[in-house]
């Protein structure tokens, strides 16, 4: 889009949708992320952001500089299969993390590169975004009722340590 184009130029297709999108994860114990990535329902992440700006004084006014900046966290929300893919998928990401005698691995194993990919209304690719040094801080969480008959949806919150638009 052309800056300064008029409202008749501008044509409904050529904005991006909410719903066209596709996560792509990392293949993890055996399980493919192509397949995990279909279970995909939300995804909330943003690029470096300053939390607090540093403050000094110059003479009678105080000025704002640069503060440190921060990925935000990544949060995907996935719905459960049966059988249960995606949690065997998150324990599994998990193991690379930590042994089962509590020893931490090297980040090399178990951090990877998530990407997202924003699709037109044709289809066609139009953007996207590689998240690096990803990894799952959390595992599934189960949130059930009686009161209910929704699908179960289970949010995974990632650390992102740099965030690359391609």
């Amino acid at each position: 889009m052309k800056i300064g184009m008029t409202v008749k130029e501008f044509r409904p297709e050529s904005f991006k949708r909410l719903y066209m999108w596709e996560v792509m994860l990392p293949d993890i114990g055996g399980i493919p992320g192509s397949t995990i990535g279909r279970y995909c329902q939300n995804v909330q992440f943003g690029d470096y952001g300053m939390q607090e700006v540093d403050r000094v004084k110059y003479g009678p006014y105080r000025t704002g500089y640069a503060g440190a900046f921060e990925v935000t966290e990544v949060t995907m929300t996935f719905l459960l299969p049966s059988p249960d893919v995606v949690s065997a998928y998150f324990y599994a990401w998990r193991d690379l993390v930590i042994s089962k005698g509590g020893a931490y691995f090297p980040k090399g194993n178990y951090a990877k590169v998530l990407n997202c990919l924003l699709y037109d209304t044709t289809g066609a690719e139009v953007d996207g975004f590689k998240l690096r040094g990803a990894f799952p801080k959390t595992v599934p969480t189960y949130d059930l009722a009686y009161s209910s008959e929704d699908v179960i949806k289970v949010p995974i919150v990632f650390n992102v340590d740099v965030v690359e638009r391609y």
